[in-house]
């Protein structure tokens, strides 16, 4: 069992992660401009909440990040979702 401080770390690199691989549709050209406004608009907005989370000190405020993070990512999904229907 590492603990909660490594399962912690642990987390917040693999949200990390998610944010640094969210630029790749864009870099690789399979997504335009929009998709990549989205997902500079939305992950400093995920990263806030990945130190929120490295920060909490009870589980109600790690819950608390972690759905911030979740809904955070729904947001941009929706968002990118009905973009791609009105076009």
């Amino acid at each position: 069992v590492l603990g909660r401080e490594a399962a912690l770390r642990i987390t917040a690199s693999l949200f990390i992660l998610v944010v640094l691989l969210s630029y790749a549709p864009f870099v690789f050209g399979w997504l335009g401009v929009l998709y990549v406004l989205m997902v500079c608009a939305l992950s400093p907005v995920v990263v806030l909440f990945t130190i929120s989370l490295l920060r909490s000190r009870t589980p109600e405020e790690g819950r608390a990040a972690m759905r911030g993070i979740y809904l955070s990512i729904l947001l941009g999904m929706l968002v990118f979702i009905a973009a791609q229907l009105l076009r």
